[in-house]
């Protein structure tokens, strides 16, 4: 499983919403190395989105994840990605990344719990 920290950045930039989060996914194959990649490489699957590309490329300058990583801790919270699979199943067999990219959850999970459908549509 990819490192919390890179999906943590990934979805605080800024512009980076659930479409070009996964459609740089789908591209990348991993958060790690979408925050790897040039901004001329995000901005070839970005499209005409450079501003984004830029911000990506320049992440450690955007956003903290630091802070965001002590917050989730300190509500007691846990950050389920797309790779963990803990993540909600699909709705009417629609694909998971289909979902928001971070799932976020409030409480401590162990590592063979799911969440389900109801239990999700719960979660703020």
């Amino acid at each position: 499983m990819g490192d919390v920290r890179d999906w943590v950045a990934l979805n605080l930039i800024p512009g980076v919403g659930p479409r070009s989060f996964l459609k740089l996914l789908s591209v990348f194959r991993s958060p790690d190395r979408i925050l790897s990649a040039n901004e001329r490489e995000l901005a070839e699957v970005l499209g005409q989105n450079r501003e984004i590309a830029q911000r990506i490329a320049n992440y450690r300058d955007v956003v903290d994840v630091e802070n965001e990583l002590k917050l989730v801790e300190q509500h007691n919270a846990t950050v389920i990605t797309l790779e963990d699979p803990r993540y909600p199943p699909s709705a009417e067999g629609k694909d998971r990344r289909s979902h928001p990219p971070r799932w976020p959850h409030s409480g401590n999970l162990s590592s063979g719990t799911r969440i389900h459908e109801k239990e999700a549509s719960n979660v703020q």
